[in-house]
């Protein structure tokens, strides 16, 4: 199993940037949108090309604010990965 570090920047304006590193490649960096419904972020990437439309994921925050949890099944692979406010 791989460690990879993944940090999300997320900004007033409605707009995000996301860096994971720790797979062995180059870091990779997005940036988009992001919306509030209830506990539920949505982030959707500006990146948009015949191979990537622009993806939308999905985050669901706990009561208490701190922390965010993602679960993603991405390219068939299925992972779960949970953020901590700083």
């Amino acid at each position: 199993m791989r460690t990879v570090v993944a940090e999300i920047v997320i900004k007033a304006d409605k707009t995000f940037t996301s860096r994971a590193s720790g797979t062995g490649r180059p870091a990779h960096i997005e940036k988009g949108t992001w919306k509030l419904a209830g506990h539920t972020l949505t982030l959707t990437t500006m990146i948009k090309s015949r191979a990537n439309p622009g993806r939308t994921e999905s985050l669901t925050m706990s009561k208490d604010g701190k922390t965010m949890t993602l679960t993603s099944t991405m390219r068939s692979i299925f992972a779960k990965a949970v953020f901590t406010k700083s």
